[in-house]
């Protein structure tokens, strides 16, 4: 799994008013706005269907969205769920991320 550290300490050493922001979106009524959002959440097809209306939804033109465990076999419904959402020619898939241009 991605460590949140990982993605936490760069954004800070960055100083610019970058954040990297932890919760669980299935209690959250809104994503804040960003030019990059990274999920690495809930598994099943319900959770990731709430991640991306609001992923959707928070996206800045021409921002990214990433989710994580995108092809593991362990989670099928990861796969499922973006292909439904997306369209073939908008998934950009790196190794275990599916990345979205807005």
């Amino acid at each position: 799994p991605v460590q949140y550290r990982i993605l936490r300490d760069p954004a800070r050493r960055l100083g610019d008013g970058r954040r990297v922001r932890r919760g669980l979106s299935l209690e959250l009524s809104a994503f804040p706005m960003a030019d990059v959002i990274f999920v690495d959440g809930g598994h099943t097809k319900a959770c990731i269907e709430n991640d991306v209306r609001l992923a959707k939804a928070a996206i800045t033109p021409g921002g990214l969205l990433i989710f994580h465990d995108y092809g593991q076999p362990s989670w099928p419904d990861v796969k499922h769920t973006l292909d439904a959402a997306f369209a073939p020619e908008q998934i950009r898939v790196h190794g275990t991320l599916c990345v979205i241009q807005a």
